[in-house]
């Protein structure tokens, strides 16, 4: 029997079991190649860990951070109350977030069967992103707050399908969104958008009632911050975000436009993918596009073209914003267009079940399909190269220099900037030195009385990183005169994906190599 939104008990129990099917698979794939976890994602973790023994929102035990997305932060905090083992511990994180990851597939079943009243494109959509193995590297294994946030956002679109529909219920949304927020702080974009769409359709009291709660918790949020950590936004995005709020600046003091073309030269950077195609070339396609899409969705009737109005304003919100905010598109992390691929992948399954012959929508969905099977032979292949698959867990560079880190008396503390892994596994007191789960504090002390200043008033008595090439050892060796006490290195042939698109990324990768390194305050023990 189908229950009104073209869902049948038989469908949902084929996506329920495709679903953890592929959780299944992501924990095997850890299980057998060992986490596949981002330093970032060891940040959640270490913060979680020191919660649980009841030490605060710190990374080092000592410093308080805002560093983090509030609502994965906390959710993680119980594994370490049950779970003692740190590794364990980090193997049940990543089922968490492989199950949460799954979990979305099958809302994503729910809002493209509601948004096109098509059981068979509900599946296929749920297919399309729980069987694409780039959609598992960071929303499922990395270790990040993407898994929750993508469950959560489709349950937000769900939600305000059914508003649209007549049938949701607008306390359930306002939750919902607040949620979404404290998933992720960005999808204020999504609110904004569902607010705008709102109330061009007339609804101004839903828009409020849908909006209030992500409003009032962003608020809340904002001056928690601003009391308890010394800023109001997080730590992490306040250091990413120094270019734009610098431009902007000098924008409203005297009208410089320096950020727009900031902003749209980061935009011509990602539609022309970093210059691999011609500018002049990518623009025109991605203009192309954006007309085609528009002509498509406008054949939609109601929740869909609603909700496709909502993604393509969170989109643009969001595109906005880095772009005018951050050094480079191409260099942020990919998990951030997450949710504007999930809410898109929905509007483009809706839009083929609105396709007018059967044969045209076999045909294209049969070539979707082909596709992703290609192109996942292709991306398995080149990630099966890749040094977290190569190199057996204990061999790395960066397991190797904890071992060293460990061996040293109980007082010593060690700097680091990429400070993730080396904190969440070393015993020693590891401070976190490329700011993001620091402080404002040490932010102040870096432009009042410099780096040297801090290692000294944090009582550092050792530096160590992985090393990627970007200065750092010589800037150690040479400018703070300290000398290197461990190293070590492996070679691999893919250190990051062929299929990665970030310039940082792509020169470290021309190395070829992986090294660790610890340097020692001189006179030290």
């Amino acid at each position: 029997m189908k229950d009104g939104t073209g869902s049948t008990p038989g469908r949902q129990a084929v996506v329920a079991a495709m679903s953890a099917a592929a959780a299944l698979c992501v924990v095997a794939v850890a299980l057998r190649y060992g986490l596949q976890m981002l330093d970032d994602g060891y940040y959640y973790l270490q913060i979680a860990w020191n919660l649980s023994r009841g030490l605060g929102f710190t990374f080092d035990g000592t410093s308080p951070t805002n560093g983090f997305h509030p609502l994965w932060q906390v959710m993680i905090v119980p594994v370490f109350w049950l779970v003692s083992d740190k590794l364990a511990a980090a193997f049940v994180v990543t089922a968490i977030q492989a199950l949460l990851f799954s979990a979305s597939g099958f809302v994503m079943y729910r809002l493209v069967s509601a948004l096109s009243r098509s059981a068979a494109a509900g599946t296929m959509a749920a297919a399309f992103w729980l069987f694409n193995l780039w959609f598992w590297s960071k929303g499922a294994l990395s270790g990040m707050e993407t898994g929750l946030l993508m469950f959560v956002y489709g349950l937000c679109l769900l939600s305000l399908a059914r508003l649209f529909e007549g049938r949701g219920r607008l306390a359930a949304t306002g939750v919902l969104l607040a949620l979404a927020c404290a998933s992720r702080i960005d999808s204020m974009a999504l609110v904004a958008a569902a607010f705008a769409v709102l109330l061009l359709k007339k609804r101004a009291k839903a828009a409020v009632a849908v909006s209030a709660p992500a409003a009032a918790f962003v608020a809340a949020y904002l001056a928690l911050n601003m009391v308890f950590a010394g800023g109001a936004l997080p730590i992490s995005g306040y250091l990413k975000s120094v270019t734009g709020r610098a431009l902007a600046a000098r924008f409203v003091a005297s009208g410089d436009p320096a950020i727009i073309r900031h902003a749209l030269a980061n935009l011509v950077e990602l539609f022309s993918l970093g210059g691999r195609l011609p500018s002049a070339a990518a623009l025109a396609l991605a203009a192309c596009g954006a007309v085609l899409l528009a002509a498509l969705i406008a054949r939609l009737r109601t929740p869909g073209r609603e909700i496709a109005a909502i993604q393509t304003g969170c989109a643009v919100l969001m595109l906005t914003y880095y772009s005018a905010m951050y050094d480079s598109l191409l260099g942020a992390y990919t998990y951030y267009w997450y949710p504007v691929i999930y809410g898109f992948l929905a509007v483009a399954w809706t839009v083929w079940a609105a396709l007018p012959r059967r044969w045209v929508r076999a045909a294209s969905a049969s070539c979707v399909f082909a596709g992703l099977a290609a192109f996942d032979l292709a991306y398995g292949a080149d990630r099966m190269q890749s040094y977290s698959f190569v190199v057996p867990w204990g061999e790395r560079p960066d397991a190797r220099g904890v071992e060293f880190l460990d061996g040293l008396g109980e007082g010593a503390v060690i700097g680091s900037w990429d400070a993730g892994y080396v904190g969440y596994f070393c015993t020693r007191r590891v401070v976190n030195l490329d700011g993001l789960v620091n402080s404002y504090r040490f932010q102040r002390i870096l432009r009042e009385d410099g780096f040297a200043a801090y290692l000294d008033s944090a009582g550092i008595d050792y530096l160590a990183n992985v090393d990627y090439f970007h200065g750092t050892k010589e800037m150690i060796r040479d400018g703070l005169g300290w000398p290197q006490v461990f190293g070590d290195s492996c070679e691999f042939p893919r250190p990051v994906s062929v299929f990665s698109l970030s310039p940082a990324e792509r020169g470290y990768a021309s190395h070829g190599v992986r090294a660790f390194f610890v340097f020692e305050r001189p006179g030290g023990s």
